[in-house]
């Protein structure tokens, strides 16, 4: 198991400059905010589920960009179709990171079914996803993420992480850093369409 806070940055690290990155509500957007806030980064709330939606859309209105979803199990189990909507479109360079702790962490911790029930590079290669990995530690991680850089297109990385419930919890303004994004993707010319 790697820690998130280790997990994201691993991640962030890896990340040209121009990688419009979205992070599903809570742990994943707290722990993005405080190892690399930017402005290329999109942070979620109240929208389970929808980070790898809202992620989608971008790739499909900023196809020159990378982009990077770091999501959790508890939200990708909510929207699961989402998976085979990401290999139909098959975007060019679109990374899913999972941040897999076996548990609703949101909502108070409850289990979800990825610890055992459910394989979630399963469902992503049977959706048409390929490149569809796990991770148990940051090495493995860092690979997947080098893998993905050099060969590009779509691929899914399911990090088996501990649950660390309410070890982070920044203060952060969804109105201000949703505009923040939607300014540095018009300065970065990513096209009238995606920044709104």
């Amino acid at each position: 198991m790697i820690r998130r806070a280790d997990a994201v940055r691993i991640v962030v690290e890896s990340l040209q400059p121009d990688t419009l990155v979205v992070a599903s509500l809570g742990s994943a957007s707290y722990y993005l905010f405080e190892t690399d806030d930017r402005p290329l980064n999109l942070y979620t709330f109240a929208a389970m589920g929808q980070a790898s939606s809202i992620a989608l859309g971008l790739a499909i209105g900023c196809p020159e960009r990378p982009v990077v979803v770091i999501d959790g199990d508890g939200s990708i189990l909510m929207n699961l179709s989402i998976l085979a909507v990401i290999a139909d479109q098959s975007p060019k360079r679109f990374l899913h990171v999972i941040l897999n702790d076996g548990a609703f962490e949101s909502t108070g911790g409850q289990k979800t079914l990825s610890d055992g029930v459910v394989s979630l590079t399963g469902v992503a290669q049977a959706c048409g996803i390929a490149s569809a990995t796990e991770a148990a530690d940051g090495e493995q991680l860092g690979a997947a993420i080098d893998a993905w850089q050099i060969a590009g297109g779509v691929a899914l990385v399911d990090v088996d992480v501990p649950s660390e419930r309410g070890d982070v919890r920044p203060r952060i303004d969804p109105v201000y850093y949703r505009y923040r994004f939607k300014d540095a993707l018009s300065e970065l010319g990513a096209g009238e369409q995606a920044a709104r």
